[in-house]
């Protein structure tokens, strides 16, 4: 329901729990249908290393369709905007699954336009849907409990998902068919819908469909005037480039170039994904004294490691032991949030409160668009070049590949250095700034 002024004390705790039912369903419904799930769908169906790297960077073309969910929002609210946008992305995800027939009965070609459209408009219709939920949240919690209320809702999501994770890799490893795959993303689909009937429980506020009705195109034509913004675009763009380029093509060299099973492939995902809690955690810990540009560049080094790892993992690929392959997966797990963490920390202490919607759209479809069709160019020529010289992958294709990504993302570190040092003041981000961008 859409309240006139702001959402009534009872009504927000009926919304709370419809929300927490929300992520209850919804973190068991992505870990089965989310990039791990759909790579080795398109891996096992055979897809060439193109396909299945662009997949890796669907995540982050996705973001163009950003204005969509504003402009539906404007028009039905916040709430219903994203249980359609739910339906929608869980309904791509059913694409997904159904390439799996048609691969092997009707045509490979087909299959894999289907998994790629499925993959783009699952992250899409997620991407449009999501551009409201925290402004949604801030409605139905007072500011003395929020911080308890996200700490919960991360706690719920981080539950499921796990469990999810773990029944994926248990399943994987009774049984290498494809079909169970499909299944396994049939099941999520049918989760995530059902999910988005407790988003229409969600009370808000009539304000929510008035922001989504102001025009953003003047703003952000400002925003682009100013050097801190443009320069905080480049940065995002060169570590979300990276995160592309190296953290999905991972995967596929342990699948392709080390022969790894499905199961145990989701077990390298289940490591990433620990390490990736454990990197928001230190990160935030570490930009208290060092400040977020530098804990964004550090991180950025650190997430180029992955490139000498897999350069010695590939060259000693008969000798080298198994558990060793976890190295770039913890990795990138680390860097992937505090990457994030650190870049969204600066964008909070550089840009002003009421600049802050039209520049954060500005950063997601400028640098997460724009990521994405770079990667897309550069894994479209690497693997197809080297497909053309070693015919079937092997270590040694992954080894070359890792090199020029290597080539291409050490440009970013004087790109994130450029970013203007924050005085110490500003290293410590108030929890008041924190959620008043939140929400």
């Amino acid at each position: 329901m859409i309240f006139d002024g702001p959402v009534p004390v009872e009504r927000q705790k009926s919304s709370q729990r419809n929300y927490i039912i929300f992520l209850l369903f919804n973190g068991f419904a992505y870990m089965c249908l989310g990039e791990t799930v759909i790579l080795l769908i398109a891996i096992r169906l055979g897809s060439p290393d193109v396909v299945v790297s662009a997949l890796g960077a669907m995540m982050f073309l996705s973001f163009l369709l950003l204005p969509l969910g504003k402009e539906v929002a404007s028009k039905v609210g916040a709430a219903r905007s994203q249980s359609f946008f739910w339906v929608a992305r869980n309904v791509a995800g059913l694409c997904v699954a159904l390439a799996v027939p048609v691969s092997l009965y009707a045509s490979r070609l087909v299959a894999e336009i289907m998994i790629l459209a499925g993959g783009f408009f699952f992250y899409g219709f997620r991407a449009a849907g999501v551009i409201f939920s925290q402004p949604l949240l801030g409605g139905i919690t007072s500011p003395s409990e929020r911080a308890a209320f996200l700490s919960r809702s991360n706690s719920v999501s981080g539950f499921t998902s796990c469990i999810a994770l773990v029944l994926v890799a248990v399943t994987c490893q009774l049984t290498e068919s494809v079909w169970a795959l499909m299944a396994i993303v049939l099941c999520g689909s049918c989760m995530g819908v059902t999910s988005s009937r407790f988003i229409l429980g969600i009370d808000e506020s009539s304000v929510l469909r008035e922001s989504a009705k102001k025009p953003l195109l003047e703003e952000i034509r400002l925003a682009l005037g100013e050097e801190v913004v443009r320069r905080q675009v480049a940065g995002s763009f060169c570590t979300n480039l990276a995160i592309i380029l190296l953290t999905p093509t991972s995967l596929i060299t342990v699948k392709r170039g080390f022969g790894v099973s499905d199961g145990n492939a989701v077990i390298f995902s289940i490591a990433q994904w620990v390490a990736a809690l454990g990197g928001s955690w230190a990160a935030s810990k570490a930009t208290r004294k060092l400040g977020p540009r530098r804990v964004a560049i550090l991180t950025y080094l650190a997430i180029l490691s992955i490139v000498p790892v897999w350069f010695l993992l590939t060259t000693f690929a008969g000798s080298v032991p198994k558990i060793a392959l976890f190295i770039p997966f913890l990795i990138a797990g680390a860097s992937f949030f505090a990457l994030n963490n650190s870049m969204t920390h600066y964008f909070l202490q550089t840009v002003e409160e009421k600049k802050r919607v039209a520049v954060s759209l500005l950063i997601y479809t400028v640098s997460g668009a724009g990521s994405g069709l770079v990667a897309l160019g550069i894994t479209s020529f690497s693997f197809g070049a080297l497909e053309r010289l070693f015919g079937t992958p092997s270590p040694e294709t992954y080894r070359i590949y890792f090199l020029l990504a290597g080539l291409i993302l050490i440009w970013g570190l004087p790109v994130l250095s450029s970013l203007r040092p924050l005085p110490v003041e500003k290293r410590m981000l108030r929890k008041g700034d924190f959620f008043r961008f939140l929400w």
